[in-house]
């Protein structure tokens, strides 16, 4: 059963300090620039608590993006990108972290499945079509399929779930 907890807004409360998932990249963008990201819209970031307590366990950021035909491998998934010219338009899903301390643990496909509920109330007020981000590793990638996520292409670390597919389910 997963852990039980509270996904909210970045908060100047919410605790940082000791956070480590074990990517230092991931790690060191909650620690030093996710908060002014966050109050300056630049990204909107989203942290998990435990119930009553103010420190993060876990973390995701969304923003957009928008991919040129060009970095769309043919045999990719073409038709689940939204087409506007050469400019495709999406959310994108640009960090996620779960601390160590409470890995394995169903932190992150609750992150995930936040990230989506999201995606949906946005594309529902701004017409986007897909949810995209980068996986880190290729270990992360198949973690990512298992939520729905596809690959531009094989070997391709880029990654896409149609917000139509998630409307379903």
């Amino acid at each position: 059963m997963p852990i039980n907890i509270e996904i909210k807004p970045l908060d100047r409360q919410h605790g940082l300090r000791g956070f480590s998932c074990g990517e230092q990249r991931i790690d060191n963008y909650l620690c030093v620039n996710a908060w002014k990201e966050h109050k300056t819209y630049k990204m909107r970031v989203f942290a998990a608590t435990l119930p009553g307590s103010l420190t993060v366990v876990g973390y995701y950021s969304l923003t957009f993006i928008v991919w040129r035909e060009d970095d769309i491998v043919r045999d990719g998934p073409r038709g689940k990108m939204q087409r506007s010219g050469s400019a495709i338009p999406a959310i994108y899903l640009a960090k996620l972290g779960v601390d160590k301390a409470h890995a394995r643990q169903g932190i992150g496909e609750q992150l995930v499945r936040d990230a989506f509920i999201r995606s949906i109330a946005i594309a529902e007020n701004a017409a986007i079509a897909t949810l995209t981000l980068d996986a880190i590793s290729e270990d992360k990638a198949v973690w990512y399929e298992r939520l729905g996520f596809e690959r531009f292409a094989d070997e391709d670390l880029k990654m896409v779930i149609a917000l139509a597919t998630l409307r379903k389910t």
